[in-house]
């Protein structure tokens, strides 16, 4: 049998970008206000303090589920934003540098070694400072498609990037990495304009 009829026209592959453009533009929007918050945050001894304002530490239960997760991550910048609205000299503040970690919330095994080996830069929960947090999304787990695996980005000063690395280094299971460094569609160029 000929078929007469033309071809079909190959489908679209999938998107291997696991942020959506509001997500996207988001991630713009408080990557400038976190970057300011560094700037202006004073020099304290300990970096667990830091980066953990008091005015925003998110109000999260357990394993929170990602809508839960996105929700704490809009009030804190939210809240972030309002803090930064009486500071005049925003525009003044350099480009600061730094690299986009991304935290598995919910895949932590609490043993303190991330922790202690990023001197409390991330938590016993293998999560980094709220004052940096930018975005979520989910990651499909390839056996299980309905449970996507909560995920965060944050935003990690240059002079704290060892500290981080260490903190990474240390972690056995695997839950905390650079974007970039795994093969999850999100490359540090398509996130930062």
């Amino acid at each position: 049998m000929i078929n007469l009829l033309p071809p079909e026209p190959p489908a679209a592959a999938p998107s291997s970008d696991p942020l959506s453009p509001a997500a996207r533009a988001a991630l713009a929007r408080r990557l400038g206000d976190v970057r300011r918050c560094w700037a202006r945050s004073p020099a304290r001894r300990c970096v667990a303090d830091r980066l953990r304002t008091t005015e925003l530490a998110p109000d999260l239960e357990d394993g929170p589920s990602l809508a839960a997760l996105e929700e704490a991550v809009h009030e804190l910048a939210e809240r972030r934003a309002e803090l930064l609205e009486p500071v005049v000299e925003a525009a003044a503040v350099p480009e600061a540098p730094g690299r986009l970690l991304v935290c598995e919330f919910n895949m932590s095994i609490a043993d303190g070694r991330s922790e202690a080996g990023s001197e409390g830069f991330f938590d016993l929960e293998d999560r980094p400072p709220w004052d940096t947090w930018l975005v979520c999304f989910g990651k499909v787990r390839p056996q299980q498609p309905d449970q996507p695996i909560e995920c965060l980005i944050s935003w990690v000063p240059e002079e704290l990037v060892a500290l981080a690395c260490a903190g990474i280094d240390a972690n056995r299971c695997g839950c905390i990495y650079w974007v970039g460094d795994r093969a999850d569609g999100l490359r540090p160029d398509m996130l930062v304009p």
